[in-house]
């Protein structure tokens, strides 16, 4: 189960920086919160869609809640 959690705003130029998903069981136990780069996702009205593969998605940093990154890593 993938949900975003937070989107990330440029100050200067107001557009998404990245955005943190939340990865978790089943029963929402266990989650792990990863921030991905703006590049790897397609956003539309309905969902936001990752670009990445589940092994290269698997490799993103998991961070601590709360602790969000100035920029999220856009080499994955």
């Amino acid at each position: 189960m993938h949900r975003s959690r937070t989107v990330k705003i440029e100050c200067g130029s107001s557009t998404v920086s990245y955005v943190v998903i939340a990865t978790s069981d089943a029963g929402g136990i266990n989650e792990l919160l990863r921030a991905v780069h703006r590049e790897r996702i397609a956003f539309n009205s309905a969902a936001l869609t990752l670009s990445l593969s589940a092994a290269s998605y698997a490799d993103v940093a998991v961070l601590e809640p709360g602790d969000w990154p100035a920029a999220a890593d856009r080499t994955l």
